[in-house]
């Protein structure tokens, strides 16, 4: 009973601290791993604060890009319940598909899904009203 969007960790209120202090927004932003010019960083521990010190500016623009739902999305019965084509693409990166590219191989896959659940639903509601 809910919504599934994209599963990026700054709109679930994730953090991750990596080895070097830095906080980021993705599960892929890790110590060896980490996106040019720290592009995912949200923040950063620090012990003379004794803290986390959090750029909320930088979050609220993560999260105005993750949410905003492509074009080539909008007509998708399953809009709601997608994960965008994160991980493959990074929706707080980049602005993601303009409408004019094809649906990529996680589209696809959770669209098939989705449909597979809802028929099996459907059958499952209907064999229960008789």
């Amino acid at each position: 009973n809910e919504l599934h969007g994209a599963y990026c960790s700054v709109s679930r209120n994730v953090l991750h601290l990596l080895s070097d202090e830095t906080i980021t927004a993705c599960f892929f932003s890790t110590a060896g791993r980490t996106f040019p010019g720290n592009a995912l960083a949200i923040g950063c521990f620090t012990a003379q604060q004794k803290g986390l010190v959090l750029n909320q500016a930088v979050i609220r623009r993560h999260l105005e890009q993750v949410g905003r739902i492509p074009a080539v999305c909008r007509d998708c019965f399953n809009t709601y319940h997608c994960s965008r084509e994160c991980p493959e693409v990074c929706y707080a990166l980049e602005s993601g598909p303009s409408g004019e590219e094809e649906r990529g191989f996680r589209c696809r896959v959770n669209q098939l899904l989705a449909e597979a659940w809802l028929r099996e639903m459907a059958g499952t509601m209907s064999s229960n009203a008789i």
